[in-house]
């Protein structure tokens, strides 16, 4: 059968150029030929790709026929799709036949990868569903052994993308058929082969890995050849493979690091041949192997010391040009070179991975010449090395913390802006990383030194030193220590913020003097007529669009001031500001206006500050706290193994869920969890005064709780539901059904939870709910689930707690390396409080159950005590 003129017609008119014609052609495709004949239209792209004359409309048919197979035939019923529930058996026969044959005669490569790539999802379609494909097995065992290279890249196409075709080989005949494939003339050949073993090596399970675990060795000897001639393109697709396997199965590579450490390195530094596009998949294949192999790596001393090399040698890499210093919008600034970048991050996720004992020799053996290098690039790059390995190295490093301030010191002084900024950013970044000790014991060396830049003639280094001023004030001192350098501090940045040309050290010096009130408290009351009486004339001055920010930034210094010196001080000011707030919420019409997110926080302190008195605001702020709270997230697909984040609004984070990379907007999950978060403050501040909207909140966390795009938003959302349900309760809204609804979800959510520290925030919120509502009100059905989740948590901290005992318990000889027991403990920190809550909770509703006696023994199953000895 051909393809009906009528259907050509549609397929070309798709590919119409003319915007209306194509629109047509899809409104005919959907809701014609889709509806009433999809056994046509399959069959009929089939025909299309197999025998169109031009190579796009073969292309073309190929990507449109993979689109429509996996359609749904009802969108109400996503588990019915039109090529497994849609079409007729004969028709996905003949589909398969077609394409089949089509793999031997096509010509052209582009077309004959898409057609490998549609012929892998239908065989992923039909593993799925528990059928076999033996035509397409044979072909592709067939088309491996041809002659022609492109037929046997393409048989390792298909397999690359469903790799469960190739466990049904006898596995002597599966390693010879991988050996050939990885030892092939062709460069295409190969570098398939390698994907689809690396793929057999993620989706097999542990014993098939072992059996093929000796075919690494010649799956990295691809490297090699490709990269003494220099073949660009195919060795980065080779070490991005090889970066995926390693990411899943680093313990593959361990015996092969004395080999790669040297390949991998040598790659990385050799800039005269190879672009960053291949260099940096090379440093990040070592790393990826080292964040999940920490303990054989750390014994690799060349490993590390050729690494951090590497890093610093890119971190020098800089932007020279004049606009660093003299634009007025920050985001105009071209971003820094790549590799400056990457180094960055790298050396910070390799700190992470090891440690600062193996780290840090040979980092600091490099960065003190760095630092008084005569180019003012070596000089920077050393402080924000410094910067990005303090994280990782924080328990070695923090005996050292005086020797480093000694080798920041100096640099504040520098000639060069960038490395005075670089002074502030490396600063800025202990005072975060090294809270708990570093503002304590060098105080007087900082707030001077940050002091002095807030004077600097480059705007840049003065907005950066009143930021890191932020990190300081986020964990400071006692009072008494940083009280005698408030006067200058906040006289400079008070003249930042009335006398600088630029916007943006203006916002700078706002969220600054914000975090100073919130820090200094009451002795911040000193400084209020001076500071308040400024805020408000930003808030009340009609400015350009280009000062939303600027305004945002003063409702958060306002209010937190206000909530720094107290109700008292604050109180003949908040009427005016609660007019000016409630005049810009009147104001704002565009969805992505940045004094949203800004306004929903300063009504919560504003809240927090008056208490009850802030009730008659609430129905002004109510409305579009709700509809943030409400939100939901905003997904964008890609696909692809990679993401191209170019391509893409740069506030997507993105994750793998399902084997689809997903994008989600941080900002509108900040706003999201700032909406939940701000609830909490009112039900808590406004108790009964709460009660016209505690039911629409209500409606709001209990869903929330399995919110898990936002960690913030379901801890948020735990707090917030006792408190709505104990409104409602004091104020007669709380019917059988709510309380029995409410529970019901709450249980729902510990049943399904994986994270055992949020599962005993959880079990906390069961725990209050079941206390304000009286155990004698919980339906036996609800307490049942109830012990049965549990039972199920406890089952599972217990298998837990068991291979963890097996890996690392001193008994068992675990390779236990004494940098990972942060991490241990942590983890079991997290259980043992989910255990606490959950003991508590049993005795309520059952003080004789024997879970209660299960759970002591759980909780001795600890691996931490044993190790204590060994920090």
């Amino acid at each position: 059968m051909s393809v009906s003129p009528e259907l050509a017609a549609v397929i070309n008119d798709l590919q119409s150029a003319d915007n209306d014609v194509r629109s047509r052609a899809e409104k005919l495709l959907n809701e014609n030929y889709i509806v009433s004949n999809p056994d046509e239209v399959l069959l009929g792209l089939a025909q299309t790709s197999a025998g169109a004359p031009q190579e796009h409309t073969r292309s073309f048919a190929l990507v449109l026929l993979r689109r429509l197979a996996f359609q749904h035939i009802n969108a109400a019923d996503p588990t019915r799709e039109i090529w497994a529930d849609g079409v007729r058996h004969e028709t996905r026969n003949a589909v398969s036949s077609t394409l089949l044959n089509q793999l031997v005669s096509e010509p052209v490569p582009s077309v004959r990868n898409k057609l490998a790539d549609t012929l892998s999802e239908l065989a992923k379609d039909t593993v799925f569903r528990g059928q076999r494909w033996e035509e397409l097995s044979q072909a592709l065992l067939q088309c491996a052994a041809r002659p022609e290279a492109q037929l046997r890249e393409s048989a390792w196409r298909v397999w690359s993308g469903v790799s469960v075709l190739l466990a049904d080989i006898e596995i002597e005949s599966l390693k010879q058929l991988f050996t050939k494939g990885l030892e092939d003339e062709d460069n295409s050949v190969r570098l398939a082969a390698l994907k689809a073993l690396s793929s057999i090596f993620i989706d097999s399970d542990k014993k098939l890995r072992i059996q093929l675990s000796p075919l690494l060795h010649p799956a990295l000897e691809v490297l090699p050849p490709l990269a003494a001639a220099a073949a660009v393109q195919p060795l980065r697709s080779a070490l991005l493979t090889l970066t995926t396997l390693a990411s899943s199965q680093p313990s593959l590579f361990e015996p092969h690091l004395p080999s790669l450490i040297p390949f991998c390195t040598t790659v990385a530094q050799n800039a005269a041949v190879f672009p960053f596009e291949v260099r940096q998949p090379a440093l990040e294949l070592l790393l990826s192997v080292a964040e999940g192999c920490q303990a054989a790596c750390r014994r690799q001393a060349k490993f590390v010391e050729a690494f951090v090399q590497v890093c610093l040698e890119w971190i020098t890499q800089r932007q020279q040009g004049t606009e660093w210093e003299e634009t007025d919008d920050l985001d105009d600034v071209p971003e820094e070179e790549e590799p400056s970048q990457v180094g960055e991050e790298y050396i910070d996720r390799l700190s992470m991975a090891l440690g600062g004992k193996t780290i840090l020799p040979p980092a600091f053996h490099l960065i003190p010449n760095m630092i008084s290098s005569p180019e003012w690039t070596h000089r920077l790059a050393g402080l924000m090395a410094i910067a990005a390995i303090g994280e990782g190295s924080y328990k070695v490093l923090t005996h050292e913390l005086e020797k480093v301030i000694a080798l920041v010191q100096p640099t504040f002084a520098d000639p060069h802006p960038r490395v005075r900024y670089g002074a502030c950013h490396a600063i800025g970044q202990l005072c975060t990383d090294f809270a708990d000790s570093l503002q304590d014991a060098f105080y007087d060396q900082i707030l001077r030194s940050l002091g002095t830049l807030l004077q600097d003639p480059v705007p840049r280094v003065q907005a950066h030193a009143a930021a890191a001023l932020v990190n300081f004030f986020d964990s400071p001192p006692e009072i008494e220590a940083f009280e005698p350098y408030l006067d200058e501090l906040l006289q400079r940045l008070l003249t930042l913020l009335t006398g600088s040309q630029k916007r943006y050290v203006q916002e700078q010096a706002i969220t600054t003097i914000a975090t100073v009130a919130d820090a200094a408290e009451g002795k911040f009351g000193k400084y209020y007529s001076a500071v308040m009486p400024i805020l408000l004339n930003v808030l009340g001055t009609n400015l350009t669009p280009d000062f939303r920010l600027m305004k945002g930034k003063a409702m958060e210094c306002a209010t937190l001031i206000s909530i720094a010196v107290g109700r008292e001080t604050f109180l003949p000011d908040a009427a005016r500001l609660a007019e000016l707030l409630a005049a810009i919420q009147r104001e704002v019409t565009e969805p992505d206006d940045p004094q949203i997110s800004y306004l929903i926080a300063a009504w919560a302190r504003i809240a927090g500050a008056l208490g009850e008195q802030f009730a008659p605001y609430l129905p002004a702020v109510m409305p579009p706290l709700l509809h943030a709270a409400k939100q939901k997230p905003d997904l964008t697909f890609a696909e692809g193994d990679e993401v191209d984040t170019d391509a893409y609004p740069d506030d997507l984070e993105w994750l793998k869920i399902a084997d689809q990379n997903v994008g989600i907007q941080t900002s509108a999950l900040e706003d999201k969890c700032t909406a939940v978060e701000t609830l909490v403050v009112y039900a808590n501040e406004l108790k009964e005064h709460f009660a016209p909207y505690a039911l629409e909140s209500l409606e709001i966390a209990l869903p929330s709780l399995k919110f898990y795009f936002h960690d913030g938003v379901r801890e948020a959302a735990a707090h917030l539901i006792p408190q709505l349900s104990e409104i409602a309760k004091n104020t007669d809204q709380l019917s059988e059904e709510i309380a029995d609804t409410t529970l019901g979800k709450v249980v729902e959510a510990i049943a399904d939870e994986a994270d055992s520290a949020y599962l005993g925030t959880l079990v906390a919120t069961f725990f209050k709910l079941v206390s304000l509502f009286g155990v004698p009100n919980v339906k036996p059905a609800l307490a049942q689930a109830f012990i049965k989740a549990v039972e199920a948590q406890l089952q599972e901290i217990a298998e837990k707690r068991k291979m963890r005992v097996a890996k690392h318990g001193k008994a068992a000889n675990g390779d236990f390396d004494v940098e990972d027991l942060d991490e241990v403990l942590e983890e079991e920190a997290g259980e043992d409080q989910a255990l606490d809550e959950i003991s508590a909770a049993i005795k309520v509703l059952d003080p004789s159950s024997g879970l209660l006696m299960g759970i002591g023994s759980i909780k001795e199953m600890s691996v931490g005590p044993e190790w204590q000895d060994e920090e």
